[in-house]
């Protein structure tokens, strides 16, 4: 470590406590092209005991640019956990780096589908509403699944598609409010038609 501050976060990272270990990843996220930072939080990610610390960890290598944070992304999406945090981290990581969009997008929608776990579908729905304003594969799932079955992905596709500034998600997001028959739904329709970048074109 080059710093004091940096050598404080390096014997944090190895505390007993997990929630002192993810706060120093969090910290160490700060530390761009540390070669130190990148080694240690590849063995984290793919080693500590606690989940938390294990998606600290991959979003600290996103962070950080690390060279193995794609490779390490894309092992967390295999690995399930408790709430599915660290699917939740990959996503987030997966946001803050430099991929192709094509490889991205087939991630988001691979994880957004049916058959994946709850948590695991809202980060992917939230990982697509970054790129359906712009690309029409990544707005199709989101308008397909408007009428999925688990009203937890509803109500992530609702409030994702409130931020996508295009006329086709507000038809849909008008058209929906027709027909959704939960309450708690309707008013979220209710606040992304209000805050809907188009509305008041």
């Amino acid at each position: 470590p080059s710093s004091a501050t940096q050598r404080l976060l390096f014997e944090a990272a190895g505390d007993a406590e997990a929630p002192v270990r993810a706060a120093a990843f969090e910290a160490l996220g700060a530390y761009e092209n540390a070669p130190e930072v990148h080694d240690l939080a590849f063995k984290a990610a793919q080693d500590d005991p606690s989940y938390a610390v294990q998606a600290a960890a991959v979003k600290t290598l996103a962070r950080t640019a690390a060279p193995t944070a794609l490779a390490v992304v894309r092992s967390a999406l295999i690995t399930p956990s408790h709430r599915e945090v660290i699917r939740r981290a990959a996503f987030e990581a997966l946001a803050l780096l430099e991929v192709p969009a094509r490889d991205g997008l087939a991630l988001g929608l691979e994880y957004s589908a049916a058959g994946h776990p709850t948590d695991a579908r809202i980060a992917a729905i939230d990982y697509l509403r970054l790129h359906a304003s712009e690309t029409r594969s990544a707005l199709d799932r989101l308008l397909d699944l408007l009428s999925d079955d688990d009203v937890r992905v509803r109500r992530a596709v609702i409030a994702s598609l409130g931020g996508v500034a295009t006329g086709r998600a507000l038809e849909a997001l008008r058209l929906h409010q027709a027909t959704e028959t939960q309450p708690a739904l309707q008013a979220a329709l209710k606040q992304a038609l209000r805050q809907h970048p188009a509305a008041n074109e």
